[in-house]
């Protein structure tokens, strides 16, 4: 699945395509809104895939229906988390898969907060995680195999080497 980026023109695309081994790309499907550049997308157990921004309203795109959801939830931090990252945590026997997507950083300047949605609930909600030992913006996120997550790299402002983290 593809969604995002520039098209021919310099236009941000807002229209996902999938491809299939064998047949190809897909039609295009449209979203109901335009997408940041760097979307963060995750596939999760049911087959839908979330939308957990840059942005702060999240959604799911449905791969079968070619349709996306109303906002599902909106974050509690107001701004945007451009060039933030996020990652969906490790779905195991121990937590019965249950989906939980964390969003960090972004912003400029950035900020140092996290948040957490449990998409396996009945409403899902975002809800403040710990925060970073500092604000990132360009970061990376790596989950570790004892499940945690490291955060690395970034810096306070976008490209100033003088608030590098």
């Amino acid at each position: 699945m593809t969604f995002s980026g520039l098209d021919e023109n310099g236009n941000t695309n807002s229209t996902v395509e999938i491809y299939t081994v064998g047949s190809g790309w897909s039609p295009t499907y449209g979203s109901p809104f335009t997408p940041p550049l760097y979307p963060r997308m995750h596939l999760i157990s049911n087959g839908k895939v979330f939308y957990s921004g840059s942005t702060t309203s999240s959604r799911y795109f449905d791969p079968v229906a070619h349709t996306w959801s109303a906002v599902v939830a909106n974050t509690n931090y107001n701004g945007t988390r451009t060039y933030g990252t996020s990652v969906l945590l490790p779905l195991t026997p121990a937590n019965n898969y249950k989906p939980v997507v964390m969003i960090m950083g972004g912003g400029n300047p950035s900020t140092s907060t996290t948040e957490l949605i449990d998409l396996s609930a009945v409403t899902p909600k975002w809800v403040f995680g710990p925060s970073m030992s500092q604000p990132r913006i360009e970061m990376n996120a790596t989950i570790l195999p004892n499940g945690k997550v490291l955060a690395v790299g970034g810096s306070l402002n976008d490209e100033d080497t003088s608030t590098a983290s």
